[in-house]
């Protein structure tokens, strides 16, 4: 694989995802304010979406395929397994919060990966 300015673009993209669902969140909460101190939605929580499109980009470059159907699967593997959890412990769903659990693994095994493609993608250039 030989170096392409846009792979820069795609190294620098969680970050600048990360700022923008920060700036986008504090314009949302200052415009449309809450009673509560806690705000519901993180940037994390945006960023999802996004590095999921960022993935599906790297993964095509490093290997010709997109891995973001396999990642979504194994992100589904995880909240069956974590609803099974929930009701076995506590006899209950509780839906506000399995979605909340389940879409934060999303966020750390997206970003893991993205990491893991970005290394190898500077690997393929660099050997």
């Amino acid at each position: 694989m030989k170096f392409h300015p846009i792979l820069l673009f795609w190294y620098v993209f969680p970050i600048f995802v990360l700022l923008a669902s920060t700036w986008v969140l504090a314009w949302f909460y200052q415009r449309f304010p809450t009673s509560d101190a806690a705000h519901p939605l993180k940037p994390i929580d945006l960023s999802v979406p996004f590095l999921l499109i960022g993935l599906s980009v790297l993964s095509k470059m490093a290997f010709g395929r997109s891995i973001v159907p396999f990642v979504i699967l194994i992100i589904l593997i995880i909240g069956a397994g974590l609803a099974i959890y929930q009701v076995h412990n506590k006899k209950e769903l509780d839906v506000r919060r399995f979605i909340k659990v389940l879409w934060r693994i999303a966020f750390l095994w997206i970003a893991f990966l993205y990491a893991v493609f970005m290394l190898v993608t500077l690997v393929q250039i660099f050997l």
